[in-house]
Parts: structure tokens; C-alpha cells; sequence
């Protein structure tokens, strides 16, 4: 038994944490109890999974916010940032869980937002979120 719940509180179900060489996976969570995996010794850290796409807003001056949530597994490391392009742009870093897509980028009515997580392992496989330009401009 965890008695000093601070060390996993900020995890949620699907996560995990090392610590002194044991991996906890969190599995199911109350508002007081958790049900956890206990590996010992940890797992070897791997590449995050996928974000989670929550999809895109549009904004009122016509362009669009696109959102994520963090993957489901961080790869036994945390999540340290995210790669984004926002259609066949550049790559950008950011630790942010949405991204601005202004109006100007909008050639046609929608594009595509790659979104990779990072750790310290390297990047997840790509998830795209269909960012749409807003009708009110």
C-alpha cells in the first residue's frame, strides 16, 4: 500500500510511474482508491503511444484551435513536449495540448494537423485532427 498518495495523484487511468525502480500502471481510479499493476523491476522505457485527437474549434477571428489529450501511455518516461506541423509546414516543439491555426493558413476550408508526443525515448506515431476555418469571418 501507497500511504503518501501525493507521489501517484496526478495520474490518471492508463498512466504510469516509476519510482525506485518499480513500475506502478495505473488501472482504474476513485476519488480514493486506485487499482494499480505493480512491475518490479520497472519496464524498460519505449516510445509514447498516439495522443488522443479531441478535434478542432473554430475560433472568432475564422481560424481554428486544434486540441489532444497526452497519449494513453507515456512509454514509462514522461511526456516532455509534443512536435506539431500544421499542414506541410515545419515541424514545432511545444508542451501545450492545442495549437492556433490562423486564418491565413487556411487555403481551402480545412487542413491537417500532425501532432507526434515526445519523450525521452523519442516520438509517438503521428495522429492528424482536421482543423476547419470558421465560417464567421
Amino acid at each position: 500500500a501507497v500511504s503518501d498518495t501525493r507521489v501517484i495523484d496526478p495520474i490518471g487511468v492508463g498512466e504510469t510511474y516509476v519510482a525506485e525502480g518499480i513500475g506502478i500502471e495505473v488501472l482504474a481510479r476513485t476519488r480514493t482508491t486506485f487499482t494499480v499493476t505493480i512491475h518490479s523491476p520497472a519496464p524498460t522505457p519505449t516510445i509514447p503511444d498516439p495522443v488522443r485527437p479531441q478535434g478542432a474549434v473554430p475560433t472568432i477571428a475564422g481560424g481554428s484551435m486544434s486540441r489532444w489529450r497526452e497519449p494513453s501511455r507515456s512509454g514509462w518516461t514522461p511526456i516532455t513536449g509534443y512536435r506539431v506541423r500544421i499542414g506541410k509546414g515545419a515541424w514545432r516543439s511545444t508542451t501545450s495540448t492545442y495549437v492556433y491555426v490562423p486564418k491565413s493558413l487556411f487555403r481551402t476550408k480545412s487542413l491537417k494537423v500532425t501532432v507526434r508526443a515526445v519523450n525521452a525515448v523519442g516520438v509517438s506515431s503521428p495522429v492528424r485532427i482536421t482543423a476547419r476555418r470558421s465560417s464567421r469571418s
